[in-house]
């Protein structure tokens, strides 16, 4: 759950209970991919109670949903009241109990609820203010899930779905940084299609993407979860592994390069085979920046270009600069 939605809950709970009786409190969302129902804000007197799910069709919530009307119970625990008791933190049961959904446009997208230990707690003008709020509520909800898409949309690649280059060296920065301070190892791979640029001509750009795709899964499931894998431009993808060695590395790269050379891809009804050039490098003791690091990483890749292709090339220093000074006579 991010922060933001966090603290858009606490202001919904906040002006509740400024509008009305909130001893006890529920924000639902739904989930139409899971087809269910999450409670995923429950206050008492109590305090936080964990998130709990429920399929559509279950509980009060629901039948909110399904109806689109606010549903205000006097008395819970009456005889003629077929609906049990609520607990979910509070060992004492709801008396009173008042849900309006959250609307957005047409759409429902959850419920607000409110309940009291008292009897008969909410009048017609509670139920008002709370379907009052309730409409601000959706729009802000709605507002966070646009933000957390637009945010997402800026740290990926559109094709693949992993990290673009602008997320690796925002990523890659602060592990550089730590790898410097603890003085530990950090390596950086970089990965290139070799003539990429057949496929595209041969198969079309469509089954390039494709390939760029399943690429990219591939290295994905190799990799471990504290890596960073991006699509540096084009063909070439880069993945910084901290606390590891260049030899390591060259381990890593090599698993990646196997699994890429000796299984066929398939795209658009064709298959073939593609291969991968890979360079490798480290040491950043010798290194200023991340960018450095890229950098060196990348000539190692062209070393490997340059040795033949579909092999992996290491680098793990910076190669020395002969600086000759003119000679005064």
């Amino acid at each position: 759950m991010s922060i933001k939605r966090v603290t858009i809950y606490y202001a919904i709970h906040k002006a509740s209970s400024q509008l009305t009786v909130c001893e006890s409190f529920v924000i639902s969302l739904i989930n139409e991919a899971q087809a269910e129902i999450e409670a995923v804000y429950l206050v008492d007197k109590g305090g936080r109670s964990p998130s709990l799910r429920a399929p559509f069709g279950q509980g009060l919530s629901s039948f909110v949903i399904e109806t689109g009307r606010s549903l205000n119970i006097p008395d819970l625990t009456n005889p003629a009241n077929p609906v049990q008791g609520i607990h979910f933190g509070s060992e004492e049961t709801v008396r009173s109990f008042l849900a309006v959904p959250m609307r957005l446009g047409k759409q429902i997208i959850g419920v607000i609820s409110t309940q009291s230990y008292k009897p008969h707690a909410y009048s017609s003008e509670d139920q008002y203010l709370m379907e009052m709020l309730a409409s601000y509520a959706a729009i802000a909800l709605s507002n966070t899930h646009l933000f957390q898409t637009v945010q997402q949309l800026a740290i990926t690649d559109p094709l693949t779905g992993i990290f673009n280059r602008r997320h690796l060296f925002e990523l890659g920065q602060r592990e550089f940084f730590r790898a410097v301070r603890f003085n530990r190892p950090m390596a950086a791979i970089m990965i290139d299609i070799d003539h990429f640029k057949r496929v595209n001509d041969n198969f079309g750009h469509a089954t390039g993407d494709e390939v760029l795709i399943e690429l990219a899964q591939r290295m994905q499931s190799i990799i471990r979860d504290v890596n960073i894998l991006a699509r540096y431009g084009g063909e070439e993808f880069t993945i910084l592994v901290p606390e590891i060695s260049v030899q390591e590395a060259s381990v890593i790269a090599e698993r990646i390069r196997k699994e890429i050379s000796y299984k066929p891809f398939s795209a658009k009804g064709f298959l073939f085979n593609i291969t991968v050039s890979i360079g490798i490098a480290g040491n950043i003791s010798e290194t200023a920046n991340l960018g450095d690091l890229i950098e060196l990483a990348d000539k190692a890749l062209y070393d490997a270009k340059h040795s033949g292709r579909n092999q992996t090339a290491v680098r793990d220093q910076i190669p020395s600069v002969e600086i000759k000074l003119p000679v005064h006579r």
